[in-house]
Parts: C-alpha cells; sequence; structure tokens
C-alpha cells in the first residue's frame, strides 16, 4: 500500500498547504537555520529531507490535477512584509500565496 498523508485536522492540513485561485503553495526552506526557526517541529531533520517532502507532496497533488506552486521563504522579504505583526503559520501561509498572485507574468514568447 503506498504512503500516504494523513491529517488529524483541518488546522494541520492548513499548515501544509496554502489554496489560492491559482492552485495550492507550498512553502520551502532555504537554510538549516530558517527551517528551525519557522518549523521547530522539523528541527531535527535534515533539510535535504524537508525538500523532499515537500517535492513528494508537490508530485501527489499534481497527480491529482491539482496546480501546485513552490514559494522559497525569504526571510527578509518575509519579516519586511510581515513589519509588527507575530510570525505564525496562517502569516507565512498568505505571505507565500502573495508571492505567487504578486509575481509578474512572464512575457510571452515572441
Amino acid at each position: 500500500m503506498p504512503a500516504r498523508f494523513v491529517f488529524q485536522t483541518k488546522a494541520e492540513r492548513s499548515r501544509l498547504v496554502t489554496a489560492t485561485p491559482e492552485g495550492v503553495v507550498l512553502l520551502r526552506y532555504r537554510t538549516v537555520e530558517d527551517l528551525a526557526r519557522y518549523r521547530p517541529d522539523m528541527r531535527e531533520l535534515p533539510l535535504p529531507v524537508h525538500g523532499a517532502l515537500v517535492d513528494r507532496l508537490r508530485v501527489a497533488l499534481a497527480r491529482r490535477g491539482i496546480r501546485v506552486r513552490v514559494v522559497w521563504m525569504e526571510r527578509e522579504a518575509y519579516d519586511a512584509w510581515r513589519g509588527r505583526r507575530r510570525d505564525a503559520e496562517d502569516v507565512r501561509a498568505a505571505w507565500a500565496a502573495l508571492q505567487i498572485t504578486a509575481a509578474p507574468a512572464a512575457a510571452p514568447e515572441a
């Protein structure tokens, strides 16, 4: 039987996946320090394991026809956007979703 993600609550699902009109946005961390800072529950995992989890979730959702985008955490940009708001999963999710909706559209090919 293939491995499956099991979520106990809706809140657990929302911590991993942010839905936008454009699809699902997954947040990925570039450094061990950022992973430990923003996801202390994953502090003991090597960074490549986090990357593999994000990628497996991306592939699984894509196989179900769900458009998936991965956003890299950019601490400086996030902190500037966050301002005085407290850091929290839902705040990071909102920032990640804005990175997709605020990204300039690619220029059409000639």
